[in-house]
């Protein structure tokens, strides 16, 4: 069984990350449009890192195969807490060798425990099987669907907004 934790992300996790979000599969399953390298460092310095009502998180993992190698842990992914119109929003994303491991359903359990705002939101392609999975077994529940023009995937994005309630809310 790996070890999961967070910490603060790291100008030396920028080339990992920006690795992830480039991964075609990861992003077919996300319907999501990669950024070129200096959109993806400008986005996180302006939008991620800077923002100061965001909390930030590098997930790591430390498996045997790490130990054996004499690794202190890989950047498994990020994960990120953010107000955006009045809503506190999340968001992970893990590279695709992390998928399918338990890491980013232990990875969004110990973020929970950091981010003290509920109600959270989570808006999630309908096709992401797993992401939704991750979330449910978190506590979130799906709440609306809805659909939107992606124009640089040229296509309709159906996605499912889902929530975590306040304490003690239905």
């Amino acid at each position: 069984m790996a070890q999961i934790w967070l910490r603060d992300v790291l100008s030396s996790d920028m080339d990992t990350l920006f690795e992830q979000q480039n991964e075609p599969k990861a992003c077919e399953v996300a319907q999501f449009v990669p950024r070129s390298r200096e959109a993806f460092l400008s986005h996180w310095q302006s939008n991620v890192l800077s923002n100061t009502c965001a909390t930030v998180k590098t997930v790591m993992v430390l498996d045997a195969t790490d130990v054996a190698r004499g690794d202190k842990g890989r950047v498994a992914g990020s994960v990120v807490c953010w107000l955006q119109q009045e809503q506190w929003k999340i968001g992970y994303w893990l590279g695709c060798d992390f998928w399918q491991r338990g890491i980013a359903t232990q990875a969004l359990s110990l973020f929970l425990d950091v981010v003290i705002e509920r109600p959270l939101y989570a808006n999630v392609t309908k096709s992401n099987i797993g992401s939704l999975r991750v979330l449910a077994k978190n506590g979130f529940i799906v709440e609306r669907e809805q659909r939107f023009f992606c124009p640089g995937l040229n296509q309709q994005i159906e996605e499912l907004v889902l929530c975590l309630p306040a304490t003690g809310s239905a």
